[in-house]
């Protein structure tokens, strides 16, 4: 298996060494828009993941950014495979019409998604559709590790993932992009920015298309994965009438046609309106406001009856008002303090008992706030702490202490942070026929809740940067199903979940235009049952090891024209785990490890054109036998994206 492994990896190297062998002899220019890129700083990133605009280097949590060049380079057909190849550790898998997450133990309910700081609507569920997010217009990725409700609140036991879309920075740009590929699948995207005097604009629209197809292993197994057709349209606004005072519109509307069989299509349909106010009071002080309105309704379409008729799975309303404060002395004390209200409201047949009605609400009130203090130039303190008046659960308080040192060319960051999560509507008030079973949900469900410590470092050069981070946490009244005869209720788990995990980057610049970028991680998840032959065993889905890493490379050979290329690699580990048979009594089960690679060479003409050629999954891996967990790549695809900007 290594040898075969080792195999392709050389194969790949070496594809990615033809389209560069003949320049690779003459020392060009450093790159300036690969993956790694010149001389490696922070200066100039500003991230708002701390709930107030700061240098990603003067920040006390753990963060990561990654820029729109990070995602540009591999030519991502989704913001699945922008999330698989930035990010070590995450495994998407599919659940019915669903994809799942897993992040280091965690599943999309305990890691909360952002765009732009505001919440997304996930329906009954506690996870996004992913679909909803173009890549082709986000300028960048914050992504906070670890437990983050202190500032953001539930669902953000395992970390925060913050979508920051593209803003106008020109007077006038134009964008358009195609792509297409082998099993003909298509994307096309047209943005246009306007920066005028006191006016900002910012227009986007994105056509996706792919074809549905079925995984067969070697078992005769069968796995249908359904092709989407998707409209992604966005248009945001700012008028700044004067130096102090701005205000902010944003609409967004997702519309998605899922192709689940030759009769029935699941329609996704979700509308945001983002309302927003910034008021600059004085030289050190601030008001934010906003509004935020998403409605999200999936449906089933009966394609072949009259009319194509609809019958409704679920329609989620949700709208979220928030006011936040912020002062800051003289970048010494910076405080915010911000108040937010949360109502929504699902209507789903799916929420609906002989005895209780489909439509179900909840709301939630919130005070939060946050001090730094900057002691001296090398040590920063941190604390944040919110209070969550939940209408199903009442009071509850969260908090987190955060410590940055620096030293020479490194930062030490320490934090301690408490999380939870609240249960879904779905966890609370499910009534499902599954049909050989039924799937209960559970109003007397209570929070998950947890306490995170964690320690990260970073060493900056010129030309190369290290980081490591290592935390351990602790979460306590997990949700999931147990047994209830032959059906399925969801229930807070008895035994205590502890995960210890360690993670290491590494990027850096090397001679000849070339570039590296690797990231791994380890995850160790004690999550153990016990079943009624009293049994112990291990029930974790996480796989304990996983890395990524980025071969890239760049050149101008003359004004003209540039080369780019980026070959870039996913591994994930064998999993051993236990599974209750039908006579109730675990089984030890191991499910094997893969490694996906892709190449994308990327040719920009007269700086106005690029055109992008690459494969995904370019050694064709296709699992041998399928698993709740298995990748769900067609096998090989090649294909071709044209970009033209003005």
């Amino acid at each position: 298996m290594k040898s075969v492994v080792t195999k392709q990896a050389l194969i790949g190297l070496l594809f990615f060494s033809i389209s560069i062998y003949s320049h690779a002899a003459n020392p060009p220019a450093q790159p300036t828009d690969t993956i790694v890129s010149g001389n490696i700083a922070l200066e100039d990133i500003v991230v708002t993941g701390s709930r107030t605009a700061r240098l990603l280097k003067d920040v006390p949590v753990p963060t990561k950014v990654f820029k729109a060049k990070d995602i540009k380079a591999i030519a991502p057909s989704s913001f699945i495979d922008v999330l698989q190849y930035i990010l070590p550790g995450i495994e998407f898998t599919k659940h019915g019409s669903r994809d799942q997450l897993n992040a280091q133990g965690f599943d999309e309910s305990s890691i909360l998604f952002l765009v732009d700081g505001e919440l997304i609507s996930t329906g009954s569920t506690s996870g996004i559709d992913f679909e909803r997010i173009n890549p082709d217009d986000i300028e960048r990725i914050e992504v906070l590790r670890g437990a983050s409700s202190a500032l953001y609140g539930s669902n953000a036991i395992g970390g925060v993932i913050n979508i920051i879309t593209r803003t106008a920075k020109d007077p006038f740009r134009v964008s358009a992009s195609a792509r297409y590929d082998s099993r003909d699948g298509q994307k096309y995207d047209v943005a246009a920015g306007v920066k005028r005097g006191i006016f900002t604009s910012q227009s986007g629209v994105q056509y996706r298309a792919d074809k549905s197809y079925i995984l067969a292993d070697q078992f005769e197994q069968e796995l249908n994965v359904a092709g989407n057709t998707t409209w992604n349209i966005n248009q945001k606004f700012t008028i700044s009438p004067t130096e102090n005072l701005s205000f902010n519109l944003t609409g967004l509307v997702n519309l998605r046609k899922q192709h689940w069989t030759d009769k029935i299509d699941f329609l996704y349909n979700s509308y945001d309106v983002k309302a927003g106010a910034n008021w600059r009071i004085s030289e050190t002080s601030d008001l934010d406001v906003s509004y935020h309105y998403d409605k999200y309704s999936r449906d089933t379409c009966l394609i072949k009856t009259e009319n194509q008729k609809k019958l409704p799975i679920f329609d989620e309303d949700m709208h979220h008002l928030r006011a936040q404060y912020n002062l800051n002395l003289a970048e010494v004390h910076l405080l915010n303090v911000g108040l937010e209200y949360i109502h929504d409201n699902v209507a789903s047949p799916r929420l609906s008992s002989p005895n209780d009605p489909g439509e179900k609400s909840v709301n939630n009130k919130i005070l939060y706030g946050q001090y730094i203090y900057k002691v001296t130039p090398k040590l920063v303190l941190s604390y944040g702490g919110r209070l969550d008046k939940h209408s199903g659960f009442g009071l509850y308080y969260t908090s987190r202490l955060s410590a940055m040192y620096k030293c020479s060319h490194v930062t030490n960051r320490l934090s301690y942070a408490e999380g939870y999560r609240a249960p879904s509507l779905q966890e609370m008030y499910f009534f499902f026929n599954h049909g050989a079973f039924f799937i209960y949900g559970n109003p007397d469900l209570k929070p998950e809740k947890s306490r995170m410590l964690s320690y990260s470092a970073e060493a900056h050069w010129n030309k190369l940067t290290l980081m490591g981070n290592v935390f351990f946490n602790h979460v306590r009244n997990r949700i999931d199903f147990t047994y209830k005869g032959t059906d399925l209720i969801y229930t807070n788990v008895s035994k205590e979940m502890r995960i210890f995990g360690f993670e290491g980057q590494a990027n850096v610049v090397l001679p000849y235009g070339f570039g590296f970028r690797a990231s791994y991680s380890y995850t160790y998840d004690r999550w153990k049952a016990t079943d009624k032959a009293g049994t112990e065993m291990k029930l974790s889905n996480t796989r304990p090891h996983a890395a990524t890493a980025t071969l890239s490379y760049g050149h101008n050979f003359s004004k003209n024209y540039r080369l780019a290329s980026n070959f870039s690699a996913r591994f994930l580990s064998d999993l051993k785990t236990g599974r209750m048979n039908s006579n109730e009594l675990f089984e030890e089960i191991t499910y094997p490890g893969y490694t996906i690679c892709r190449l994308d060479i990327e040719n920009h003409f007269y700086r106005n054109y690029t055109l992008h050629i690459g494969a995904e999954n370019l050694f064709d891996y296709k699992p041998k036998a399928l698993a709740f967990n298995s990748p769900t790549s067609p096998g090989r695809i090649i294909y071709g994206l044209v970009r033209i900007t003005f």
